[in-house]
């Protein structure tokens, strides 16, 4: 993946995030949010992903990263991925979307290694390190979530304002290539 295309695809991201973040503010999308954070097909599909996109990861490891390991390594992970999603079912999809937002910042900070010479590259990496801190924060404590979405919910110009935020350097991130690149 080039490092123009990185940066697109997290710009669509923060912008979505962002236009989702100021269209859906009302206590009605509180309560399905809400109810989302526990529906069990959603959980298990976004688990199905993740579980996936790291089978997958783990299967295609070189030599220099226990690459002579991975047949017992993806069997045991896969009897994780199968003991979580039996076992673990509560916010099972926050966590899940957590290590989805890993691999996808693996592969955008994958893109922009290297590319020293251009400084602007830190337009995207430093906001994905930041999204990283989150979601190993929420990947640990999956509960915050939904005390996160009340708490934006109590204060309708927290949740307008970091929508704002997000919106705003999604587009900006989506012209950094062509201003910069």
């Amino acid at each position: 993946m080039s490092m123009t295309i990185a940066t697109l695809v997290f710009g669509l991201l923060l912008l979505a995030k962002g236009l989702t973040m100021l269209l859906f503010r009302s206590e009605t999308a509180l309560t399905r949010g809400k109810a989302l954070l526990r529906n069990r097909r959603v959980d298990t599909v976004l688990h199905l992903i993740a579980s996936t996109w790291f089978l997958w990861v783990v299967l295609n490891l070189g030599q220099a990263d226990f690459g002579d390991y991975k047949m017992l390594l993806f069997a045991v992970f896969g009897a994780v991925a199968v003991g979580a999603c039996l076992y673990v079912p509560d916010f099972l999809g926050v966590r899940a979307l957590c290590a989805i937002y890993m691999l996808l910042s693996w592969e955008l900070l994958g893109a922009a290694f290297g590319h020293y010479e251009v400084p602007a590259r830190i337009f995207m990496v430093a906001p994905l390190y930041l999204g990283l801190i989150f979601a190993l924060y929420f990947a640990a404590a999956p509960y915050r979530v939904r005390d996160l979405m009340e708490w934006f919910a109590a204060r309708p110009k927290a949740g307008l304002v970091t929508g704002g935020l997000f919106s705003a350097y999604g587009t900006w991130l989506l012209l950094v290539p062509v201003l910069f690149y």
